[in-house]
């Protein structure tokens, strides 16, 4: 994650938040606070200082890669006679936000409000993913195209009557479509161009994982 925050520009970097104990809700300026927040408590911890410092409410510019997290869940009824490999009944499917979604929701989640920056596909996993957002994520700089397919990992999970369901497979689709001049000019130069009025930005990937 890379916060901003309203403060003087520092001259190194340092610790995420860290510089944002010398913050002015008078400034103009930009910091840019970088470090990884690993857990749900580092990104509270830099929401709070922001808030705490700053004086006001913030909000979050989220950029990154929206991922469909598709979760399948079945239960183990036996070995099969073709191959080696388990054979899972199936009971239930869901899908949520994953990578830069993810980030967003979680803003959310913490009281927050989030503008997302993303590019999504005109398909089914697309569809589903814009219905998986928090109320308080903005997607407005969601950009939908019909020649993209929309990132998904499905993760099957599988387990006996008494026991916990466990990951057996992941299948990635991830397409490798480029983002043309076009597509960069309405999905990153409008949102960063209004990035005064956050308080944070965060870069979220999450394609390789």
């Amino acid at each position: 994650l890379v916060a901003v925050a309203d403060a003087p520009r520092a001259r190194a970097q340092a610790p995420v938040g860290e510089t944002l104990q010398s913050a002015s809700p008078t400034s103009t300026e930009h910091v840019f606070v970088s470090g990884v927040a690993d857990t749900f408590d580092d990104l509270r911890a830099v929401i709070d200082r922001v808030k705490r410092d700053t004086g006001r409410d913030y909000r979050v510019l989220v950029v990154g890669d929206l991922i469909a997290d598709e979760f399948i869940y079945g239960e183990v009824s036996r070995v099969s006679r073709e191959a080696p490999v388990l054979i899972v009944r199936y009971e239930k499917s869901e899908l949520k936000a994953g990578g830069a979604g993810n980030a967003a929701n979680n803003v959310a989640a913490l009281g927050g409000e989030a503008l997302l920056v993303t590019r999504i596909g005109r398909d089914d996993p697309g569809r589903r993913l814009l219905g998986a957002l928090h109320r308080r994520v903005d997607p407005r700089f969601i950009l939908r195209q019909a020649r993209v397919d929309t990132p998904v990992k499905t993760r099957i999970l599988a387990g006996g009557v008494h026991s916990a369901k466990q990951q057996v497979v992941r299948i990635d689709r991830i397409g490798a479509t480029p983002i043309t001049p076009k597509c960069g000019r309405t999905g990153i130069r409008t949102p960063f161009s209004t990035s005064k009025f956050f308080s944070i930005v965060a870069w979220s990937t999450g394609m390789p994982g």
